[in-house]
């Protein structure tokens, strides 16, 4: 596990230019949760590769298990 102070690497990426601040990762996967979570199924499926059929299976598993709780997305300088 890293540091709080140490730069997260996403493992997609090789490369020292798209090392990500551990603070700036957190805040970023604070926002995409509360789209997830507060969004209308018009909105969810605005958003970068989530099309009508994810956005009802997001949608649906908000219902069933009142809401999503956590998730991880890579932050792209």
């Amino acid at each position: 596990m890293k540091d709080e102070g140490e730069e997260l690497d996403h493992p997609l990426l090789n490369n020292d230019a798209y090392k990500v601040n551990p603070q700036r990762q957190k805040e970023h996967n604070r926002s995409i949760l509360t789209l997830l979570n507060t969004g209308n199924l018009k909105l969810l499926t605005a958003l970068p590769a989530i099309g009508p059929k994810t956005g009802l299976i997001i949608h649906g598993y908000r219902q069933v298990n009142n809401g999503i709780k956590s998730i991880k997305v890579p932050v792209v300088k």
